[in-house]
């Protein structure tokens, strides 16, 4: 795809979205795909945010069960089926064991509860419905688990995709459907005509150029950088030290929080933290505690890996921008919902979300931009039609 940044200038946008991370780019092929004019800038590249420092996991969220928020499973749940159709070269089925000690948190009776309340949410689609595992099975699946005090456990599916290039993808499909779409291009402020957002000042961070976009709406989509979040930092290891054969959901040995071991070629990813931080998006790293917080986790499911500080291969860390962020919360108990604000200026911004329901959030906001436009209500069709197989193609 050719970078035309000239042609930001070329017309009068309905909307202009600032931001190309998965939620921005969701929101460009949305709004593309039911006709309007669509223009989306990112300041750096396509999903260099935090969209490309996840978990790479398109998952029902079985935690959220624990707070009661059954409605954002059941979406989340429908989104991982609808990405599992529309994204097959993207997002991909990965089961996961959950072994259960006798000293954990949740028993083998509340994980039992919890899954069958997952398969009941995710009742019609293609994922096969979790087992129940005795230690032995368990020990059978991932033999290097620590399996002192091991009373059972319990496999189940999820999902896994390559989070840049499922970002990539929607850009390339509202490319596709007639969007203008610049990266290395910043929105440096906006631009207001009596009383109300008509466009922004864009600067070429490749060329020194500047444009005037000018647009009938805007949609503020830029994550953290525009709310307070959380740190989730993970680091990667190696995969024969850890010896994991798949996907392993852990407990923290520090504070009960669920975590995953994940396979990634030869390496293996321990993730996540959740923190809060006043750290800006673009100098956020993992910190020395953060990286001994995951190690922890590995060292007390897999004792015989025996990971130090040194073992690490990379670390990497993103803020999840949430709709809420009260003080004196437990960062994990926070709702991971999204919320859409037009202000009184006319410009919209969506905060919070995640990776998996970026293409039912995205369908809200454009929902709201159609009703800001006095356009006549288009359902979206995102969910009907694949996902380009770009192979790495975007510019």
């Amino acid at each position: 795809m050719q970078r035309t940044f000239a042609a930001l200038e070329s017309r009068v946008f309905d909307v202009l979205v600032i931001g190309g991370g998965i939620t921005g780019a969701g929101i460009a092929r949305d709004a593309a795909m039911r006709g309007l004019s669509v223009a989306i800038v990112e300041k750096s590249d396509w999903a260099s945010g935090t969209s490309s420092r996840s978990s790479r996991l398109i998952h029902g969220g079985i935690r959220y069960l624990e707070h009661g928020r059954i409605g954002m499973v059941r979406e989340s749940v429908r989104e991982r089926e609808t990405l599992l159709r529309i994204a097959p070269h993207l997002v991909k089925p990965l089961e996961f064991t959950w072994p259960v000690y006798r000293s954990a948190r949740l028993p083998r009776w509340k994980l039992r509860a919890g899954l069958t309340i997952y398969d009941l949410l995710a009742r019609g689609g293609t994922m096969r419905p979790h087992r129940s595992l005795d230690p032995d099975e368990v020990i059978q699946r991932e033999p290097c688990l620590r399996s002192k005090e091991l009373t059972g456990g319990a496999a189940y599916f999820d999902a896994t995709t390559d989070d840049v290039g499922l970002t990539r993808a929607n850009v390339t499909s509202a490319v596709e459907h007639g969007a203008v779409a610049v990266n290395y291009a910043k929105a440096e402020s906006t631009t207001v005509s009596a009383g109300k957002v008509d466009g922004a000042l864009v600067s070429d961070q490749a060329d020194a150029l500047r444009a005037r976009v000018s647009a009938r709406l805007l949609v503020s989509a830029t994550g953290p950088w525009q709310a307070r979040g959380t740190k989730g930092s993970h680091i990667s290891v190696s995969g024969e030290r850890v010896c994991n054969r798949g996907a392993v959901t852990m407990l923290s040995p520090v504070d009960g929080r669920v975590m995953f071991v994940l396979p990634s070629g030869r390496q293996t990813i321990v993730g996540t933290t959740d923190i809060f931080t006043g750290e800006s998006p673009d100098d956020v790293r993992a910190s020395e505690a953060e990286v001994s917080y995951l190690l922890a986790a590995a060292n007390a499911y897999f004792p015989d890996a025996k990971l130090t500080e040194a073992d690490v291969i990379a670390s990497w860390a993103g803020i999840r921008p949430l709709a809420a962020a009260p003080y004196g919360r437990n960062p994990s108990s926070i709702s991971r919902e999204h919320n859409i604000v037009r202000d009184s200026r006319g410009m919209i911004t969506v905060t919070g979300g995640k990776l998996t329901t970026y293409r039912s959030m995205a369908a809200g906001v454009v929902d709201e931009v159609m009703r800001s436009l006095g356009r006549s209500p288009v359902a979206a069709t995102t969910h009907e039609h694949a996902l380009p197989d770009i192979d790495g193609a975007v510019a």
